[in-house]
């Protein structure tokens, strides 16, 4: 320490000559390192002197120290630009890639305003599509960071070309290049660069499960100005695109996407009961008068079980007690098949405006406590007795908890994890446990439901939907499927794609089954049946 502290330019030859020339003695020439790092970062004129050496040797140990540069040091900016030209006059051999990254991560960990002044920009470019792809990601990340606009055109490119090598690919050296690459799009996005954020919504159907999540979660971050992009993605003749688009319309939550969603119901164009189910739930996420009425007017002619569901998950979240006429009304003049489905639907409800305005009604009361006792969904029978109690109707009440008091079915011990960010397909499985014999767990998206795996939650299968914020569906089986003791895990995926390319993602990933969105619950329990050899 206090040869470093009396340290000079002029004891630089004799230390750069033993970077050349170690000694021998480990701890003599480990100490000969530090002191030479000490005094190129004490004098930045040494430090470009050795970033220029001849040596590989030298010009390592000064790519080591430059990352560490203070900017405000004297001849700091000629320490730099030695930097940048050591970086771009580096050979792309095998034998030089190693320094040539070590010199762009030195670069990458200097100030933005530092790489900018010393035209750093023009390194990250030019290694933007070399083959190693820890190269290229440093790159690409620092594209990203200088806010590099005049890039747009070579990412755009390169995620072209990667759309194009990297069909099937389920390995991460291939992905992560696509990866970075998005990730850089994103942050020219967000420096709001021409063109940047319609470079995004054109990925929206991206055939890799993890980048279309980025583009996802990156348009949802644009909020209002991502909505002429998602509208015109709704107004598409791809109904998967117009799913996605009105599930990021309920996501941004803004009041101009009710028009849009809107305008699709009543057109006729988002017609599919897929496309139905997304249109309520982003209906029920944005706070609008005209988008409740909507949703009670879809009510009263719903037919699909799952769009059911999802118009009471979507009404629960802007009920008031004056919507209760227009609720309860149309369950009891419907068809036998249909007043079906919507008091099978109402057993999901939590909200307790909702559960009182259903429960005060004498004839729906006892369809919806009919219903619990013949399903016996213990969560939602929980809910309707706490709510039919406070209502004083203590003889619905009773028969509820009468069910309560009976003892598991056999077959309850088998426990299912259901994963969707949808709260009504939560709801749906949940109330499928009793008539699949299974106690169900729920988790929002794939890292919720490895937290509950992780944590020790055992479950004898999983059904998990493709597209999730956090996390996806592919991704949560691959990580599922790298632990040993999850290899056997039946799993199910559950999905609105159509296209064999995700299927055979999600193949490659091990998922063993699929059910195509909507599904009912028979074709739910035969598929668990199936799998669990039951």
């Amino acid at each position: 320490m206090e040869a470093q502290a009396h340290l000079d330019e002029e004891d630089l030859p004799a230390l750069l000559g033993l970077a050349v020339t170690p000694l021998g003695d480990a701890a003599v020439d480990s100490m000969a390192r530090g002191v030479l790092r000490a005094l190129l970062l004490a004098h930045p004129r040494c430090l470009a002197r050795a970033l220029e050496h001849d040596s590989p040797q030298v010009q390592r140990a000064a790519v080591h120290a430059a990352a560490s540069l203070n900017a405000a040091a004297s001849g700091a900016q000629d320490a730099l630009e030695s930097l940048v030209a050591l970086a771009r006059d580096a050979r792309q051999a095998e034998a030089q890639s190693e320094l040539l990254l070590e010199a762009l991560t030195a670069l990458a960990q200097l100030n933005l305003d530092m790489l900018r002044q010393a035209d750093a920009l023009a390194v990250f470019r030019t290694y933007l599509a070399h083959p190693d792809t820890l190269i290229s990601g440093v790159c690409l990340s620092m594209i990203g960071a200088l806010q590099d606009c005049q890039s747009l055109p070579a990412l755009r490119e390169l995620l072209d070309r990667f759309a194009v090598a990297g069909k099937g690919c389920s390995d991460l050296m291939c992905e992560a290049p696509l990866w970075n690459a998005m990730d850089a799009l994103s942050d020219l996005a967000v420096a709001q660069c021409p063109g940047a954020l319609e470079e995004l919504a054109r990925h929206m159907r991206h055939p890799n499960a993890t980048t279309r999540r980025q583009v996802h979660d990156a348009l949802a971050s644009h909020g209002e100005k991502a909505l002429p992009l998602l509208v015109k993605a709704l107004r598409s003749a791809d109904p998967d695109m117009t799913i996605m688009a009105a599930n990021l319309l309920g996501r941004i939550a803004h009041k101009r996407g009710v028009d849009a969603i809107l305008d699709g119901l009543e057109s006729g164009h988002l017609a599919t009961p897929n496309q139905r189910f997304a249109a309520y739930e982003a209906l029920g996420r944005i706070p609008s008068l005209t988008g409740k009425m909507y949703l009670l007017t879809a009510w009263e002619s719903e037919s699909d079980p799952a769009g059911c569901i999802a118009l009471v998950q979507a009404l629960e979240s802007q009920f008031v007690p004056a919507m209760g006429e227009r609720l309860v009304g149309p369950v009891l003049s419907a068809d036998p098949a249909r007043q079906a489905h919507m008091v099978c639907a109402l057993a999901t409800a939590s909200a307790p405006p909702l559960l009182h305005a259903m429960h005060g009604v004498a004839a729906l009361r006892e369809k919806i406590v009919d219903h619990l006792l013949q399903e016996g969904d213990p969560e939602a029978i929980a809910r309707h007795r706490a709510c039919l109690e406070s209502l004083g109707e203590l003889a619905a009440a009773q028969r509820l908890a009468a069910r309560q008091d009976e003892p598991p079915a056999a077959g309850r011990h088998t426990r299912l994890l259901a994963i969707d960010d949808s709260a009504a397909m939560r709801s749906f499985y949940q109330g499928a446990g009793p008539g699949l014999d299974m106690e169900v767990l729920v988790a929002e998206h794939g890292q919720h439901g490895l937290s509950l795996l992780n944590a020790g939650a055992h479950v004898h299968c999983v059904v998990v939907d493709m597209n999730m914020p956090v996390m996806d569906g592919i991704t949560f089986v691959r990580h599922l499927r790298s632990r040993s003791v999850f290899r056997e895990l039946p799993v199910i995926m559950a999905t609105t794609e159509s296209t064999a390319e995700q299927r055979e993602q999600a193949v490659q990933a091990g998922v063993d089954e699929f059910l195509k969105k909507p599904f009912t619950m028979h074709a739910l329990q035969s598929t668990i049946a199936r799998l669990l050899h039951t």
